[in-house]
């Protein structure tokens, strides 16, 4: 069985400049953080944790620095 990896996901956008804009401000801040397109979504998402600590930790940060943030297992 494949393990399960928690994102922290800062955005989902179907238009691809405005997940341009958010990936480069969460990149600003200090994070690394990467897209991905799934469908004809754009998702913005920091680190691949195989623990859910590790992922809640990462989004506390983000949160403190002003992102709205959600933990998905989906890449």
């Amino acid at each position: 069985p494949s393990e399960v990896l928690y994102r922290v996901q800062t955005g989902a956008f179907s238009n691809k400049p405005n997940a341009d804009t958010m990936l480069a401000k969460v990149k600003a801040a200090g994070f690394e953080t990467h897209m991905i397109k799934v469908g004809n979504i754009y998702k913005i998402q920091v680190g691949a944790y195989s623990k859910k600590v590790n992922a809640d930790a990462m989004a506390s940060k983000l949160k403190a620095a002003g992102f709205d943030t959600f933990i998905t297992t989906k890449g």
